[in-house]
């Protein structure tokens, strides 16, 4: 497994030990609308080579936060955000550790390094999975609609994670992240159905039928690359609050994160081990 997909634990520990045997140790230390993100992505940092280019990485919660240091969107020198962290990706380190004040910051300094030696090799392409149904198919503009209630039609976000309780270790409180991660992409989804042949259209519900999937569900992949993220911002000062907030940029909600992405295809399979592929819609 690529070194960027996840935070290992070998080498947290190997950072961790190295901090402490040299002295390193300081202890002073869905889919949905949403508006269009219009903020300047020309201070973007620039991820002009990426070593996982081509593959698509499942979605998770650290894996969508490592894209976030990837374009530098967080603060690797802020406590808060590196003790989230950790509390999201560490649990075995959060459990052994945390009790020990002295400890923590040590692990909370390993967990530092290695973000800073391994981020420019993060993923930044996932794939989201989901479901949808066709409705009829319409001999005359040889479309096979999807059914009313589950439309790909004026879509510009996914929602990727909802964060609760059981992504965060021994449910930890976050400090610095909200609930609720998604991908905005700048223009709006409008996809009616799938194109085909009276004869593919055919077979396709013969196939549906001898399987028993008489709801004729289809399986569905958005890969997306992200392009950018805003910054978060530390507020320091919120309305006489003594808890600082972090929110992204100047004029967006602390309720959730916001990856600016590009939609590169919506695959749809026939199967849920997606094996079987149907079409796939390039913007």
């Amino acid at each position: 497994m690529n070194i960027g997909v996840m935070c290992s634990m070998k080498n947290i520990l190997l950072a961790f030990f190295l901090i402490v045997s040299l002295g390193g140790y300081n202890p002073a230390f869905a889919q949905e609308q949403v508006p269009v993100d219009t903020e300047a992505s020309e201070d973007a940092a620039s991820v002009s080579e990426d070593e996982n280019q081509g593959e698509y990485f499942e979605i998770s919660l650290q894996n969508v936060i490592d894209a976030m240091f990837k374009f530098n969107a967080l603060d690797v020198e802020d406590r808060d955000i590196i003790q989230d962290y950790a509390f999201i990706t560490e649990c075995d380190l959060v459990r052994a550790f945390l009790p020990d004040d002295f400890k923590w910051e040590q692990v909370l300094d390993a967990v530092k390094v290695h973000i800073k030696a391994n981020r420019e090799n993060y993923p930044s392409r996932f794939k989201y999975h989901g479901t949808i149904k066709l409705g009829r198919y319409d001999v005359r503009s040889g479309i096979f609609y999807f059914s009313e209630d589950t439309t790909i039609d004026g879509i510009n976000s996914i929602r990727l994670v909802t964060v609760n309780n059981d992504l965060i270790c021994e449910k930890e409180k976050l400090r610095v992240f909200p609930k609720i991660f998604r991908a905005v992409f700048p223009a709006y989804i409008h996809l009616e159905g799938l194109p085909m042949t009276d004869k593919e259209a055919k077979i396709l519900v013969n196939r549906m039928d001898r399987v028993d999937n008489k709801k004729r569900v289809l399986f569905v992949t958005y890969n997306m690359s992200i392009s950018y993220v805003v910054p978060f911002v530390k507020e320091t000062d919120f309305f006489g609050s003594i808890k600082p907030r972090y929110i992204q940029g100047k004029n967006n909600s602390a309720k959730d994160v916001r990856l600016n992405a590009k939609l590169d295809s919506i695959q749809f399979f026939e199967d849920p081990d997606r094996t079987r592929l149907l079409y796939t819609y390039n913007p």
